[in-house]
């Protein structure tokens, strides 16, 4: 920290760790008492007692700066986060309260947004050809606005037509409910006009918001004509 004709603190550079970590760096001057105080994860580790009634920042063009001096020529090598300034000389008990309360005390965690459901979509939309076959499906195309992982989970899978269309037909038609990827048969009546799947699903931020949807999966009669939703549900995970 600069400032424009003001204290400065004797910093003992081997009192900060070297790292990748983060850490609280609290400055305090007492202008009144005349004490510059250094902490570092709520523990005073370097005071200096300037003249007492001098002002933080008395004259200049420089102003306060963090980070680096006024001239730009000292700058700190690493990253500076959640900066505040207090009009008031926090005691050390409030350094060391602002410090063990994390992300709750000096700096407000950033809002958690939602999962965006409404784009999501099948990674197959259609099953062909009709060959009696499981066939896996993953929910793609949701996306979080605050880049958080997400964790899909398929939550049903219903069907049109139900699940035995003759009598030795392989069954159930669905599976994998719980998990995040869906199996379902490659499989229609014969004589009907194709059918539809739909799979129903969450999505997780893992920071308690999430949304849900449905994707749509068909195997159609034939090519030359698509599946047709007779909006009959039958549940695809039952013999």
């Amino acid at each position: 920290m600069n400032t424009s004709g003001a204290p400065s603190v004797p910093v003992v550079l081997t009192l900060f760790p070297v790292g990748a970590d983060y850490h609280h760096v609290a400055l305090v001057y007492n202008s009144t008492a005349g004490i510059v105080s250094l902490y570092l994860d709520g523990r005073l580790v370097e005071h200096s007692p300037p003249k007492p009634g001098t002002p933080l920042i008395s004259n200049g063009s420089a102003g306060f700066t963090i980070g680096d001096n006024s001239g730009g020529s000292q700058v700190f090598i690493g990253s500076v986060d959640e900066v505040e300034v207090f009009n008031v000389a926090f005691s050390s008990s409030q350094i060391k309260a602002l410090f063990d309360s994390d992300s709750a005390g000096k700096c407000k965690p950033l809002a958690n947004h939602p999962p965006e459901c409404s784009s999501s979509l099948p990674s197959r939309s259609q099953l062909w050809p009709p060959n009696h076959t499981m066939n896996r499906i993953t929910i793609q195309g949701i996306t979080d606005p605050d880049g958080d992982p997400i964790t899909v989970t398929i939550t049903n899978i219903h069907q049109d037509e139900p699940t035995k269309i003759i009598p030795g037909d392989p069954s159930p038609d669905g599976a994998n409910v719980g998990t995040n990827t869906a199996q379902v048969r490659a499989e229609r009546n014969g004589n009907g006009d194709g059918r539809v799947y739909h799979i129903g699903f969450t999505a997780d931020d893992g920071k308690g918001k999430g949304c849900s949807g449905e994707v749509i999966i068909s195997v159609p009669h034939d090519l030359a004509h698509r599946a047709i939703d007779s909006e009959a549900r039958y549940d695809s995970t039952q013999p």
